[in-house]
């Protein structure tokens, strides 16, 4: 109801009309529900992977190289990030919205030849993947830096981008400290 209030309003009807029908409530209380104003006490979602995130981090597990993040962005739409490196590699980023959704999944660790797979899947249910060759990022990224010094040609990341990145590594470490949602 925060985001579509009228189409919540709408499901609103919809069940107190039938609970009307069915003779659950009388016709008084059904106009009174109906002209009942809404009231809301908007609250940030609790991360679903909190306790299990929490469980890893205070057991000292083994693989000593988890992390999960739940994302929320401005537009709304939601991300769940996912990786585990030192057992065998497990790497997931999904982003959710009202229209479709969106996951990149790496079958073993990039820089060792694993495959990317991207997976859509808009709102007819019908999902599309395309899987992209292996390519190691963080050579390529070092390669990209180095003719970027040597050659004076642009790199592909503007500082902006780089602070960002710092700014969200800081956020997780902060929201793993704190339980909170952190914003950046």
């Amino acid at each position: 109801p925060l985001r579509h209030e009228e189409r919540a309003r709408q499901r609103q009807h919809h069940v107190l009309d039938r609970m009307l029908a069915v003779g659950m409530i009388s016709p008084e209380e059904h106009e009174r529900a109906r002209r009942q104003p809404w009231t809301f006490q908007p609250r940030p979602p609790q991360p679903a992977a909190m306790h299990f995130t929490e469980y890893l981090l205070t057991r000292d597990p083994p693989t000593g190289d988890v992390v999960t993040v739940l994302f929320r962005f401005e537009s709304g739409a939601t991300g769940c990030l996912g990786a585990i490196s030192s057992t065998p590699y497990y790497g997931r980023f999904t982003v959710f919205g009202d229209l479709m959704w969106v996951e990149a999944r790496d079958d073993s660790h990039p820089q060792h030849g694993g495959k990317t797979h991207l997976i859509t899947c808009g709102k007819d249910g019908v999902q599309h993947s395309q899987t992209f060759a292996a390519k190691d990022p963080v050579r390529a990224n070092l390669e990209e830096w180095a003719n970027a010094v040597t050659t004076g040609s642009p790199y592909r990341f503007e500082d902006e981008q780089r602070i960002g990145n710092v700014a969200v590594l800081e956020a997780i470490a902060k929201s793993v400290d704190s339980g909170n949602w952190e914003t950046v």
